[in-house]
């Protein structure tokens, strides 16, 4: 790349080139960096960014990265990218919207954990949604990378082949990589994925609620809470879901709460008719939404 290098353009966050098109779809692959603590490790992964035509830098808590550091002086030509990144405080807020997260680590595979796949075939994974929805590719720290409640709000894991199993790579080095193989993937052809996947932050949701109904019937996960959501992340990470399933979920858990609440004592004395009816029955009563 030379300072001669084309700017970016305002349509859809893609770069273009007249000798080389670029795919539509990198329009919808965003990088996010989780409390990156090095500036030029920001400023150099905007580079490997520009490199491969990609524009959507999310970075969440990041460390100083302006002016004064040497982040510009790492980005070079793809100040454009640090100049519109997309700053927020929590993971959270930088998932908001993707429908599909694919999480980087150098961890091996241990209790509790889903499969981590080689990053070329969790790319090979991420890129068809990203043909009509916004995924990212999410990033840790420098030091130890994302933690396991990090990665568990991810759907795909994925990890950079090496040799050597006590090394990892510099951050903005794994960018690059993952950067690399999201353009040379997206010059083939894809089937375009017929959902109307739901986005994450809805399906936390829906975690959330059939965590807060479970607990109500008497349900008492092994590990605490945050063990079981863990748990259900790893089951429903193996399915693409669609919003009309997360509203499924989300009343199978209403009429959990219905039951637990007054529910039960409608049941009881359908099998007992001396026993008076519930005054309540919810708005959906005992069968809920059809």
């Amino acid at each position: 790349m030379t300072e001669q290098d084309p700017p970016l353009s305002q349509a859809k966050g893609v770069f273009t080139d007249e000798a080389r098109p670029l795919p539509a779809n990198l329009a919808n692959v965003h990088v996010v960096l989780v409390q990156p603590q090095v500036p030029g490790n920001i400023g150099a992964a905007a580079r490997a960014m520009r490199a491969m035509g990609l524009s959507n830098l999310v970075l969440v808590d990041p460390c100083d990265y302006g002016p004064k550091t040497e982040a510009p002086a790492r980005a070079r030509v793809a100040q454009e990218i640090l100049d519109n990144a997309r700053v927020v405080e929590t993971l959270d807020a930088g998932l908001e919207g993707l429908t599909l997260v694919l999480g980087t680590t150098a961890k091996r595979r241990g209790q509790g954990m889903r499969s981590i796949v080689p990053l070329r075939e969790g790319i090979a994974e991420l890129l068809p949604v990203s043909q009509t929805q916004p995924v990212g590719l999410l990033f840790g720290r420098e030091q130890w990378g994302l933690d396991k409640s990090e990665l568990g709000r991810c759907q795909l894991w994925a990890s950079i082949p090496s040799p050597h199993r006590s090394l990892s790579l510099n951050l903005s080095h794994a960018v690059m990589v993952a950067c690399y193989e999201v353009y040379t993937q997206s010059c083939g052809e894809f089937e375009t994925i017929p959902l109307e996947a739901a986005p994450l932050n809805e399906v936390e949701r829906m975690y959330d609620h059939l965590n807060s109904a479970l607990i109500e019937v008497g349900f008492a996960p092994r590990g605490g809470k945050e063990a079981f959501t863990q748990s259900l992340r790893r089951a429903f990470s193996r399915a693409q879901l669609e919003t009309r399933d997360v509203e499924v979920f989300h009343r199978i858990a209403q009429q959990m709460e219905w039951f637990a609440r007054k529910g039960w004592q409608r049941v009881r004395a359908s099998a007992d008719p001396g026993m008076p009816p519930a005054e309540d029955q919810g708005p959906e009563g005992p069968q809920g939404q059809q």
